[in-house]
């Protein structure tokens, strides 16, 4: 009863999965994939889960569906739309595996949906903001490869969140809700020593690289960590410009 009357933020900033859920995520191989706002990792999962070897981890959200690139978002695939009350029963049976709150709106990943991909004994593959990655390599640390995705340059980014809102009117209002956070998980990201960053400049070479560094063989030079976290910080300080 004293759980139930906490308030949904209390019961985020507290949460920890059960035993159960630990060994489960602790078991999975696990790819995810971080990074801002239309990096393309969208097209990245496509991409590599034309291989058999990758199931993609769905997250629930409590925000509502939204259109992207003109296409609205379908529960079961971008997101699993779960209502406050839902979400609250899932946490307080401790049946996530992490969560997280972006103003009203709470996020996070089943233990459920790492069950699955153990199950097909695959390799889980999912997107995870920066707080996510963190609370999930506290609890699995040795099961998770990280890799932060940046666009090659600015003006290649800035070209692909255009064309994902669409109207004018959406660019603004999700660019003045946007940037600040844009910003922050930039310069988080460039302060994490064990995250890979990898230049989504070619889908093709770049999930080839995304699976190379999956199954820890090494990476062609030309999409290492080095250059990657240049291309970021450039990014960082054009964002913080503009």
């Amino acid at each position: 009863m004293m759980e139930m009357s906490k308030p949904m933020k209390q019961l985020v900033e507290d949460y920890t999965p059960d035993q159960a859920g630990i060994e489960t995520v602790r078991a999975t191989r696990i790819v995810m994939l971080c990074g801002i706002i239309s990096a393309g990792k969208g097209a990245l999962h496509s991409k590599l889960l034309e291989s058999s070897l990758y199931h993609l981890i769905t997250s629930n959200t409590t925000r509502l569906p939204r259109e992207n690139n003109g296409i609205m978002e379908r529960n079961g695939i971008e997101y699993y739309f779960t209502s406050q009350d839902d979400m609250r029963e899932l946490i307080e049976n401790h049946k996530m595996v992490e969560v997280n709150q972006f103003g009203e709106n709470i996020y996070g990943t089943s233990v459920e949906e790492f069950k699955k991909v153990a199950n097909q004994h695959k390799t889980a593959l999912g997107d995870i903001d920066i707080n996510g990655l963190i609370n999930l390599r506290r609890i699995a640390d040795d099961s998770i490869t990280a890799i932060f995705i940046v666009p090659p340059d600015y003006a290649t980014w800035r070209s692909r969140f255009v064309n994902r809102y669409g109207s004018s009117e959406a660019i603004e209002k999700e660019w003045a809700y946007r940037r600040d956070i844009t910003i922050d998980e930039l310069e988080r990201a460039l302060a994490i020593p064990y995250l890979h960053f990898l230049i989504n400049d070619e889908i093709d070479r770049a999930a080839k690289a995304i699976d190379k560094l999956a199954r820890h063989e090494k990476d062609e030079p030309s999409s290492g960590d080095e250059r990657a976290r240049e291309v970021a910080l450039h990014l960082l300080e054009e964002i913080k410009a503009s």
